[in-house]
């Protein structure tokens, strides 16, 4: 039961990253023009709406796509030092 909870949940949160992280996500002029950003959240919305059986493929595909969003950010970021 709280494994299709949390399939749900997630699913959700995928949903809603798929509708957001598009070109201008953040303000970012050049966000995942390689494509593997989309690419990520759609194998993860596929391993979802297969359900519990799937469990492996959804925890590594939703990590995977967590590096992904990290990796193309990271590089975007501005930091900022106080002395």
């Amino acid at each position: 039961m709280q494994n299709e909870k949390g399939i749900e949940t997630l699913k959700g949160g995928i949903t809603l990253a798929s509708k957001v992280m598009v070109e201008g996500y953040h303000h970012y002029e050049r966000w995942d023009i390689r494509g593997t950003i989309r690419t990520a959240i759609r194998r993860c919305a596929f391993y979802l709406t297969k359900g519990v059986e799937e469990k492996e493929n959804i925890i590594q595909s939703t990590d995977r796509l967590l590096v992904l969003i990290d990796e193309e950010e990271a590089p975007k970021r501005t930091f900022t030092y106080r002395t």
